[in-house]
């Protein structure tokens, strides 16, 4: 919020993204509103920072002047460099300013999809802006937002950095507001928190607990224990079906066995942990540990003896087992939907199993083997 570098991450490894040399991008917001009430609100700002063409990004590939822009770099460098000179073609130097940040290589982008945006009640606590009626006013570059702007549906309002000039960050100065008065502006306190987050945590837990005492003259009693024995795995960011919401861990108990599955096309094969994927899928039956499973003392879940983890399909590790015919279908209880092996038989080797409607079809059906 206070404006700093800070690096650009848009891809599932986190990979930090800077500008053409490599370092920490500048950020802006920019106000916006897209007219869907009365009074052409409601208006947020979007941050955006000064990066080059995202060429980890896997999900948006590159546009053709994107790529030159990546393949035209210099050694060492992100992406070719932008003029620091509007309309010239030779590229700024490290210490030079980029002349156009809305062209180029190097420009303000955001984070498509997974935007970061605040409300005027919080760039309010930075800047020094009027609000309205929910309508922004008294900076340059504001002149776009206005009472009747909804009568105007040709285009979205979005601040300026000049009156008249390219869409970005308005002119505001900071917010001087101090309670009470005298005291410390509160944009001066959000810049010491930016700079240092040890700062801002020890004023944060105590301001916390003495939010939550408020109306209770007794004080704060603890609460009931919801964590102990709670399994919350960190999300795999390139495979979101693998995941599981958090869990109570049942310990495994009883025999180990295999699972198979009455779908022709895995003959031969069982359920198995894949270490190469981080997935549960078929493979060629061996008996390895990846392969063999016990059932919980809670009775709800398969536990894989390698990872020592319940069977996760589509973000769930709980489930019912029903007997069928010597058989069984295993059930999701909250959706009543079973696993369904159909379209992991008919795809590529390694694809994982998801779970539909019942219907009880061999690709439905499991079966445990016991050595």
């Amino acid at each position: 919020m206070t404006g700093q570098t800070r690096w650009f991450f848009d891809d599932i490894h986190c990979t930090r993204l800077g500008d053409a040399y490599g370092n920490k991008p500048s950020t802006r917001w920019k106000a916006n509103a897209r007219k869907f009430t009365k009074n052409g609100g409601p208006i947020f700002w979007m941050k955006s920072s000064l990066v080059c063409p995202d060429m980890y990004n896997t999900v948006w590939p590159l546009s053709s002047s994107e790529q030159a822009c990546v393949d035209e770099a210099g050694p060492g460098m992100t992406c070719k460099a932008d003029p620091a000179i509007r309309g010239s073609t030779v590229p700024r130097k490290v210490n030079e300013t980029d002349a156009d940040t809305s062209k180029g290589c190097e420009r303000f982008r955001t984070i498509v999809g997974r935007d970061e945006i605040a409300l005027n009640c919080e760039l309010g606590l930075y800047f020094n802006f009027t609000v309205t009626d929910g309508i922004i006013s008294g900076c340059p570059g504001l002149e776009d937002f206005y009472a009747d702007m909804q009568a105007n549906n040709g285009r979205y309002a979005e601040s300026r950095e000049t009156p008249g000039g390219i869409a970005g960050q308005p002119g505001c100065g900071k917010q001087m507001l101090a309670e009470p008065a005298g005291s410390t502006p509160v944009s001066q306190i959000m810049d010491e928190y930016a700079n240092n987050q040890s700062t801002w945590i020890n004023d944060f837990i105590p301001t916390m607990e003495k939010m939550m005492r408020n109306g209770y003259s007794v004080g704060l009693s603890n609460a009931p224990d919801h964590n102990s024995n709670v399994f919350c795995p960190i999300p795999i960011l390139d495979q979101p079906k693998s995941n599981t919401v958090c869990y109570q861990k049942s310990p495994p108990t009883g025999k180990s066995f295999m699972i198979g599955s009455r779908l022709s096309y895995f003959n031969g094969r069982v359920y198995q942990y894949n270490a190469t994927s981080g997935l549960f899928d078929f493979g060629l039956k061996s008996g390895a540990a990846n392969q063999m499973w016990k059932m919980s003392e809670s009775q709800t879940q398969f536990i894989n003896q390698l990872t020592n983890l319940p069977l996760v399909v589509d973000a769930n590790v709980e489930w019912t087992f029903e007997s069928f015919n010597g058989d069984m279908l295993i059930t999701d209880p909250l959706t009543s939907l079973v696993i369904d092996c159909g379209k992991a038989g008919l795809s590529l080797p390694g694809t994982p199993c998801k779970t539909g409607r019942r219907i009880a079809n061999t690709n439905q059906i499991f079966y445990q083997i016991f050595n």
